[in-house]
């Protein structure tokens, strides 16, 4: 029986998008991907900096951006965007109302 890395591996997929409303993304450093995506779902359900930046330092760390979000915006409020680990990339969306008021 294949372990769930070779499984991953087999299939090629070398990546994972997490939603922290649905999960806790502190154990993400034990899946089997090279890069792990944090959908972003608001201010009040962005992981803490600890958690993000432990991420980051053992893989491949993004984040989703939405573009209209207060707190990434880069002409106004990016409080959000100074707090991430600079380790930490971001995946910018269109459409995703998450993080407006």
């Amino acid at each position: 029986m294949l372990s769930a890395e070779a499984r991953v591996r087999e299939t090629d997929i070398d990546a994972v998008a997490l939603k922290p409303v649905e999960c806790d993304v502190a154990v993400a450093h034990d899946l089997p991907f090279e890069t792990i995506v944090v959908d972003y779902e608001g201010r009040e359900h962005l992981p803490e900096r600890d958690v993000l930046a432990e991420l980051a330092a053992k893989q491949d760390l993004r984040l989703t951006v939405p573009v209209r979000a207060s707190g990434f915006d880069p002409l106004g409020d990016d409080s959000v965007a100074e707090s991430l680990p600079e380790d930490a990339g971001r995946v910018f969306v269109a459409g995703n109302r998450a993080g407006e008021p």
